[in-house]
Formats: C-alpha cells, structure tokens, sequence
C-alpha cells in the first residue's frame, strides 16, 4: 500500500511543526536514510553489494514520493546507534525493527509503527525442565527468578528488568552469543522479539 499519493509533495508551511526538516530535504533532493549496519533478513541486508530487504523498499518509496533521492547509511551495529545517528542529525530518517523505550523517545521522534511484534523466549528445555520441576510453564514463567539472555543495552535488556523483576538478565554483545549461552545452558532462557524466536526455531528445531 502506498505511503502516500502520487502527486508531487506540497511546499511545507515552515511554520508547522517538522516542516523545516521536510524543507531541508526538498531542497537537498536527496533523503538521508539510516539503516542497520547488520544484516537483518528480510528487513535490510546485502544482496550481492546492492541493499535489499523490506525497509529498503520502503525508504525508497518514501524518497520517490517526496520526490527525492534516497541515500542509504548504514550506521549503528546496534539499535541504540541507528537512534544516535537520527538524535545527531547525520540522518533524516531511520528504518528498521527498532523498539520504542522510553530512553529512545526523549531523543527522537518515533512514527506510528508499520511492524507490531511480541516479545518472546527461547528455553532451553533440559535446563529449564529441572528449573520447573513439573510446575506448569506457564505459573513459572509468571514468577521467573532465573536466567535471561539479552543483546547488551537492547531494548530487551530493559524489558526483561520490569517483566522479570526477579529474574537473572545476562547481558551479551551479540545475538549469537546469547543462543551459544542458551544452548550450553549458562542461561535457560534467551528474550527477544517473536520474529527472531520463530526464526531461531525454523533454523535450529533440534531440540535442547
């Protein structure tokens, strides 16, 4: 569906709120888009030494309705980066799975979301069998005091101290050290979006 009409964009009314912004790009020609600096299928990744992914598209359409060019940064091995990069105004825009927290929202302005996901975990079952011992999953997960895996400074890390307050965060740099701890047990659980959990079970489904 489109972002918006076809017709060329009205001169903004510099007066309004956000429109110096849109009068800067206009002028420009060009549309300063901020994207991962990670691969993250099917959102944004390299296809071939060309940008690919979802968000891609999207930035591009956005550009060709504005009646502009796009040009794609990638900036930020992190989430909290890609934030940076809009706060310091290196960018007009930023496109990508990036949760809103309370911490982000005082620096930058976030747009009505076109992706909602839940939040999610992993287990891994040996551990947390014995952790559970035969209590039902869902009354253990209700009062968790163990082990959570999270991506250090993510949005996750956050999330996990208010839904978990008795919990064990474990912070790590990446997402694949928190799946090596998940499966060599040094954490029961690993916390993300539902997105990468299903994603994890597509590419992994052998039992842990």
């Amino acid at each position: 569906m489109p972002l918006a009409p076809e017709a060329p964009p009205a001169t903004p009314n510099a007066a309004e709120p956000g429109a110096a912004d849109l009068v800067g790009i206009l002028d420009r020609g060009q549309l300063r888009i901020a994207v991962p600096d990670f691969d993250a299928v099917p959102f944004v990744y390299d296809d071939n030494g060309r940008l690919g992914g979802t968000d891609v598209e999207m930035g591009r359409d956005i550009a060709r309705q504005l009646g502009v060019e796009p040009m794609f940064l990638r900036r930020g091995k992190t989430f909290d980066e890609l934030v940076d990069v809009i706060a310091d105004g290196q960018a007009d825009v930023a496109i990508g799975k990036i949760s809103r927290t309370l911490r982000r929202a005082a620096r930058v302005r976030f747009t009505r979301p076109y992706l909602v996901l839940k939040q999610a975990m992993a287990l891994n079952r040996v551990g947390f069998a014995d952790y559970a011992r035969e209590r039902e999953p869902v009354s253990v997960l209700r009062d968790y005091d163990g082990s959570i895996g999270v991506i250090r400074n993510s949005s996750f890390s956050a999330f996990a101290i208010v839904n978990f307050p008795d919990a064990q965060p474990i912070e790590f740099e990446t997402w694949d050290e928190v799946l090596a701890a998940l499966r060599s047990g040094r954490v029961l659980a690993a916390y993300r979006d539902e997105f990468e959990i299903k994603k994890l079970l597509i590419d992994d489904p052998a039992p842990r």
